[in-house]
């Protein structure tokens, strides 16, 4: 892929790492990225560090989700972290997390907030990528908030990685409060 193409669309996660940490830490990014388009996506992943790039790619099916998963040091990154350029020939949906790996599972997050005012509203649909649960591993939470100072209703359809509809379901969440589904 050639990055500078004009039909290639490109992102970036801020950070990403393979790398230990402080007091025992051991710090890993797992990339969830959606294919919007019809074709098989074609990527190109760009780990941009102070010693040197490291380069790599991978396909997405079209309509598909695919989990990258410790996506540095599938780069070839031992002991690395630097920002992480994704191009596509498609256009694509990403999500990064970054966390810290231990005996009990894994402890890391990443959050995305909306002043009320700025949040969304009726008829609004949202695009969330990247929940993923493997039993006694890891598990996504689904948090949503109502900023507002009425009750909303929140509809949740969940897809699996090749984009069949799994189930449909409602929240329910009272004016300034959020309601956490810690299985969805």
């Amino acid at each position: 892929i050639d990055r500078y193409s004009p039909e290639i669309d490109e992102a970036a996660l801020r950070v990403a790492a393979h790398l230990p940490g402080a007091y025992g830490s051991e710090w890993r990014t797992d990339l969830v990225a959606r294919n919007l388009g019809a074709a098989t996506a074609t990527l190109k992943f760009v780990l941009h560090q102070y010693n040197g790039n490291l380069e790599g790619t991978g396909t997405i099916s079209g309509r598909a989700q695919k989990a990258f998963e410790d996506i540095v040091l599938s780069l070839g990154g031992a002991a690395s972290k630097g920002s992480l350029e994704i191009c596509s020939d498609q256009p694509l949906l990403i999500a990064g997390r970054t966390f810290s790996v231990s005996t009990l599972g894994t402890f890391g997050q990443n959050f995305e907030g909306h002043v009320a005012a700025l949040g969304y509203v009726a008829g609004d649909t949202i695009s969330l990528i990247g929940l993923r649960q493997q039993e006694g591993a890891f598990r996504s939470n689904l948090s949503v908030t109502n900023g507002g100072t009425t009750d909303a209703e929140v509809g949740v359809i969940l897809y699996d990685a090749a984009g069949t509809q799994l189930k449909t379901y409602n929240l329910t969440i009272p004016k300034g409060q959020v309601i956490q589904d810690i299985e969805p």
